[in-house]
């Protein structure tokens, strides 16, 4: 009865902490983990991280003709399951506010093509339109805040507002929900965020001469030596006969079209890229001699995002890499390792897994091996009939799973009860496949805490046992 108990509360611990080490796990990264992508494209310097990468469309059309792909054709025009396909993806950590309220909701945006492969499974509502610069995606997570359809945020860092229009499930990063928009609201939250303010320098530059293009802290647009730049920065937002770059770094062409053009207070470097030969600027972010700027282009083009996501092989994600310069081709598994947190996080809950198991196997082998003596007796006059060694091994088996069963079974069973009654907000997940394999797990390490007892069944002495017997 002490043994079954002592399995039983064993099991239920290891399952326990197992399934809050899954649900940290899909709370921290779950948006990641459920992405219909196979590798991330980063850039080179971001050690891995999406919030420090920066990536231009030249970096994507880049990719795309790397993986074979027409760079020329828009997603929409492809099937979501063509495995050719690569697909920006902004993310930027912030806090919302629902409208009339002060109370901050930490969230993460995800800017993705709305009819693209790394767009959401809706649950609820309606997906966000191609063209709509004011709709976001939630995860159903926000309905704990009082959110639902129709209700509107505030994003703390740009100052934008958004309608929520649907919910989805699972998607969350950094601990945080997330909010899906397309790259046109994106490319408006960037023009008056943070890089609009100022940062650094995105992979994807093309110059006329080979260099990098520069804003200066003037404002003021040039490609290095060889051309000089005609749209000047003022602070009130005047415009240049060429063109104008306003305050916060937005360019607008000379038929009023705007493009953003992330310049930095300090003369940072630019997210789009140098000077073109022909003083016009391309999808990628060319600026020319005139200041004429193009519009954004496929999936938001001609701003910044932080990684391009495509499914493929390895062999493709070998060939973008060795094709592709100062980039990182990662699979989603490094992806996950490379989110704050999330590597120690999983490194600490699994060490204290792998500890439960062997403190199992030795609880479980001292057990065993005192029973095992306790019945020694038993098992000399047993072989004194002519017991074989087998047949007492196969039946000291047969009682250690049979009980080992018995106990999994009661501490699955609780298990359950207990995430029944959990809050919302505790991270805990439990699958079939978590669940199938740690009771696995635990069976072998059951059987290995009574190989000890086995061996000292096979030893025992008939005479010997039946002498102390009597």
């Amino acid at each position: 009865m002490l043994i079954s108990l002592i399995m039983v509360l064993i099991a239920w611990l290891v399952l326990f902490v197992s399934g809050l080490a899954k649900g940290l796990s899909s709370d921290n990264a779950s948006s990641i983990q459920n992405m219909n992508a196979d590798y991330l494209v980063l850039d080179q310097n971001s050690d891995h991280r999406l919030s420090r990468s920066a990536l231009t469309g030249d970096a994507l059309e880049q990719v795309r003709l790397a993986m074979g792909a027409d760079a020329a054709v828009n997603s929409s025009d492809r099937d979501a399951s063509d495995t050719a396909m690569a697909e920006p993806l902004g993310v930027q950590m912030s806090a919302v506010t629902q409208a009339g309220s002060l109370k901050k909701i930490d969230a993460t945006f995800f800017a993705v093509e709305a009819d693209g492969m790394l767009a959401p499974k809706v649950t609820e509502g309606r997906m966000i339109g191609a063209d709509a610069a004011e709709e976001v995606v939630a995860d159903s997570s926000f309905k704990a805040e009082g959110l639902k359809l129709g209700d509107i945020i505030e994003d703390q860092t740009s100052g934008r507002q958004f309608t929520i229009v649907g919910f989805s499930e699972g998607q969350s990063f950094s601990h945080s929900p997330v909010l899906h928009v397309n790259f046109a609201a994106w490319e408006t939250m960037q023009a008056s965020g943070p890089r609009a303010m100022g940062g650094s320098g995105a992979v994807g530059e093309v110059s006329a001469d080979g260099g990098t293009g520069e804003v200066s802290a003037a404002g003021e647009v040039s490609a290095n030596e060889g051309v000089s730049a005609a749209a000047d920065s003022s602070a009130d937002g005047g415009a240049t006969a060429a063109g104008e770059v306003s305050a916060t770094g937005e360019v607008s062409a000379k038929e009023g079209l705007s493009a953003a053009a992330d310049s930095s207070a300090d003369g940072g470097a630019t997210a789009a890229g140098g000077a073109s030969t022909d003083g016009a600027v391309s999808a990628a972010g060319e600026v020319s001699a005139t200041g004429e700027v193009n519009g954004a282009g496929e999936g938001g083009a001609g701003v910044v995002f932080n990684a391009i996501a495509f499914k493929g092989s390895g062999s493709t994600a070998a060939e973008v890499g060795a094709q592709v310069s100062g980039v990182d081709v990662i699979s989603k598994a490094e992806a996950l390792k490379g989110i704050p947190g999330y590597k120690e996080e999983q490194g600490s809950l699994l060490m204290m897994i792998a500890f439960l198991f062997i403190i199992a196997a030795f609880v479980l082998a001292v057990f065993f091996y005192v029973i095992t003596i306790q019945k020694i007796n038993q098992f000399g006059v047993l072989k004194a009939i002519g017991a074989k060694t087998g047949f007492l091994a196969r039946s000291l088996l047969a009682q250690v799973l049979s009980l080992s069963v018995f106990s999994l079974a009661i501490g699955i069973a609780l298990t359950y009860g207990v995430s029944a009654v959990l809050p919302d907000s505790m991270p805990f997940e439990l699958n079939f496949s978590l669940v199938g394999g740690s009771a696995l797990l635990f069976l072998v390490v059951a059987v290995a805490g009574s190989l000890l007892s086995l061996y000292r069944v096979a030893k025992v002495d008939a005479i010997e046992a039946i002498g102390r017997a009597a």
